[in-house]
């Protein structure tokens, strides 16, 4: 489970912003993390894959130090040259399906688009940082002139001045609200055309890199291990040999 710390705002959210706008920079704040925590784990599980292919080479590059291969070759049971060879073409597959079928692929569905998507982050974040600003000066511009126009001992030149900063104030406000409102919820609702296509990618990919490795391993049983119908018509055979030879009859 991913752990998340949510984000909490530059500045107090001011009565003038909708509670409909505070849920959807909410909701963007969960997502923004939900993503960078993705993409943590993500990059945790290529840094896994990585330490398994590094396994798999060595495996693949020592075969004939295992003491299996070592056995002399007229020993009995001992793999012949061309057995070791299957098998080492096999151990080649398997890192190459741990290279390309996985790590690749894994980076080409997940990993680079999650990274590209995050780097919007934070002009967003300054988006809504302005935002916030905006309606907080507004907010104090108001409460400014309206204190002022309340109190006998105001005089008019600082009243005047207060109502140009608020008037300034509310058309700066009014700017403001012309795209972020309408645009935060709907980037938050492209997460989902942003995923669908990722995660349908990655799990295609787990599934071609699961039927290659499967593959992989069937040919080298296929090839070394024979099976038991195949292992009784050797038997068979060496015995029809057997029975050829003059002292046995």
């Amino acid at each position: 489970m991913f752990r998340l710390r949510s984000r909490p705002s530059a500045v107090q959210a001011s009565s003038l912003v909708p509670a409909e706008m505070q849920q959807s920079i909410k909701d963007y704040r969960r997502m923004e993390a939900t993503m960078q925590a993705i993409l943590k784990a993500c990059k945790a599980y290529l840094g896994a894959i990585d330490v398994m292919n590094k396994a798999r080479t060595r495996l693949r590059d020592n075969l004939n130090d295992i003491a299996l291969f070592k056995q002399p070759k007229d020993e009995v049971g001992a793999p012949s040259q061309g057995e070791i060879e299957k098998m080492k073409r096999v151990a080649e597959g398997i890192v190459f399906l741990g290279t390309h079928r996985l790590s690749d692929q894994i980076k080409r569905t997940l990993h680079d688009p999650l990274k590209k998507f995050v780097k919007i982050f934070p002009n967003v974040n300054d988006c809504i940082k302005h935002y916030e600003k905006v309606a907080s000066d507004c907010e104090k511009a108001k409460d400014k002139y309206a204190k002022l126009t309340n109190s006998s001992s105001s005089d008019s030149s600082k009243i005047d001045k207060a109502k140009a900063q608020k008037i300034k104030a509310e058309q700066a406000w009014s700017n403001e609200n012309e795209y972020l409102p309408e645009e935060l919820p709907l980037l938050y609702e492209l997460r989902l055309n942003f995923f669908e296509p990722s995660l349908a990618a990655l799990a295609g990919s787990q599934k071609q890199y699961l039927e290659g490795l499967t593959d992989t391993l069937e040919a080298f049983f296929d090839q070394v291990a024979a099976t038991d119908e195949e292992y009784l018509q050797e038997i068979d055979t060496y015995f029809a040999e057997l029975q050829q030879l003059s002292i046995t009859e």
